[in-house]
């Protein structure tokens, strides 16, 4: 049967993954996990490490066996980690956490399973999901890893973006590879670590109403971009997941909030290369939680591993001799020219603010944040989402100005995805505002005493 190998495949990359990064995750996070982030802190955290630490060894060789051989170590790792997590888990005394935790972790089960499920349901079939990431993904699979080939170095296949990070193209070779067949369903099973991750993550750092009003919008923000094969979503939800972690590391101190952040960030940095202005974006919230907090350990500069896969992209990707068009036509000389020319200016700019108001949700979700905001106060945690999302709408505003493309087309074919960043952000700070939300109707409802 076909669903036998898929099934394989895709219990074989949680599990190998989860296994390579569980011995970073425990290390930074203690066996016993924290009481804000809990277990599922951990097993997000793994999961995020391994992808990493996975993509890093297949850049550094170029090869997808030293991927399979680390596979190994890490079904050893998975299997044993996560036997003792459980033990330990199931040793602690019965309390109101304990039980949070299991439902918890009963509810990311099942989205998780209904999140693969809608996965494999469809073939690929959205333009830019076969033609660069699955399609780079295809070259990795026949060539046997990352290597120099007819590929890369023919210019007639430029417009597969091959400058785009390649973290999901090497998952999905792998996932192939495993299936033993590449097909329009086999190499999806690239998606479903970055869908457990996230999910778990934000299981960890989102507390109970928060959690499910930040599933039910990511749903409703992301949509078929969680299934049919574009990044724009899981570009979105890391850059929630690091913002989140940013604010309850600063709240709380926890630092495996701290490191789903940075770990967050690196994924991000691997899927497109919009990550970069999301790390960018994303700076000053951590610069303001760490002037709070003043207690960064040595120990914490270890999670500036998490952009070392995205520096081995860079030498990579300038060893196979690619490069975007975006690299080298003086973005922000365009965008200047287009700045003071003022008839352009308001033309591009209303074209933009037109079709983000008819196809994208980023003003309905400015709008709730606003509204929320001035009516129950904005917390700390919730100006951190609010400045990150500006800056990256911002940061999009000059990539459509200076684009050497014809404007018009590109903002019609992209920017319903591209926005998908600031709307998730704002819409993460409103979960942020949850408790105040609940604390006000409670004080709405409760009798007057005189």
């Amino acid at each position: 049967m076909p669903e036998l190998p898929l099934i394989a495949a895709t219990s074989w990359l949680l599990m190998t993954l989860a296994g390579l990064g569980l011995p970073f995750a425990m290390a930074l996070t203690g066996r016993r996990p924290q009481p804000h982030t809990g277990y599922a802190a951990v097993v997000a955290l793994a999961l995020m490490s391994g992808l990493l630490i996975d993509h890093g060894l297949g850049l550094a060789t170029r090869g997808l066996a030293a991927q399979n051989a680390a596979a190994w170590a890490g079904l050893l790792f998975g299997a044993g980690g996560l036997a003792l997590l459980w033990r330990t888990w199931r040793s602690q005394p019965a309390s109101a956490s304990h039980g949070r935790e299991y439902w918890g972790a009963i509810l990311a089960a099942a989205l998780i399973v209904i999140l693969t499920l809608a996965i494999y349901a469809a073939p690929l079939m959205q333009w830019d999901a076969r033609s660069i990431w699955f399609f780079h993904g295809k070259v990795i699979f026949f060539d046997g890893g990352l290597k120099p080939s007819p590929f890369w170095s023919n210019h007639a296949y430029d417009w597969s973006h091959k400058d785009y990070p390649d973290l999901i193209p090497m998952l999905s070779a792998r996932a192939a590879a495993f299936a033993g067949v590449w097909n329009e369903y086999a190499p999806k099973g690239a998606l479903v670590p970055m869908a457990a991750a996230s999910i778990l993550a934000l299981l960890a750092l989102a507390r109970g109403p928060a959690f499910v009003f930040l599933i039910l919008t990511s749903i409703a923000t992301l949509g078929p971009s969680l299934w049919d094969g574009y990044m724009d979503g899981w570009l979105a939800l890391c850059g929630t997941i690091a913002a989140l972690g940013i604010a309850v590391w600063a709240e709380t101190g926890e630092r495996a909030a701290l490191a789903l952040a940075a770990a967050a960030l690196g994924v991000a940095l691997c899927l497109k290369n919009e990550g970069q202005l999301l790390a960018l974006v994303i700076l000053p919230a951590l610069v303001a939680a760490v002037a709070k907090r003043h207690n960064l350990r040595l120990m914490d500069l270890a999670m500036l591993a998490a952009a070392a896969p995205f520096v081995l992209w860079l030498g990579v990707k300038a060893n196979l001799g690619v490069h975007g068009y975006l690299e080298s036509a003086g973005v922000a000389h365009r965008a200047l020219a287009v700045a003071t020319d003022l008839p352009e200016l308001t033309y591009r700019l209303s074209f933009l603010a037109e079709n983000a108001a008819q196809n994208t949700h980023l003003f309905a979700a400015l709008a709730a944040y606003l509204a929320v905001g001035l009516c129950v106060g904005f917390p700390r945690s919730s100006l951190l989402f609010g400045l990150s999302a500006a800056l990256y709408a911002g940061g999009l505003i000059v990539v459509y100005l200076g684009t050497p493309l014809e404007f018009a087309w590109q903002v019609r074919t992209s920017l319903d995805r591209v926005v998908m960043t600031p709307t998730l952000l704002f819409l993460g700070g409103l979960s942020t505002m949850i408790p105040d939300i609940i604390s006000a109707l409670r004080q709405t409802a409760s009798p007057q005493v005189s």
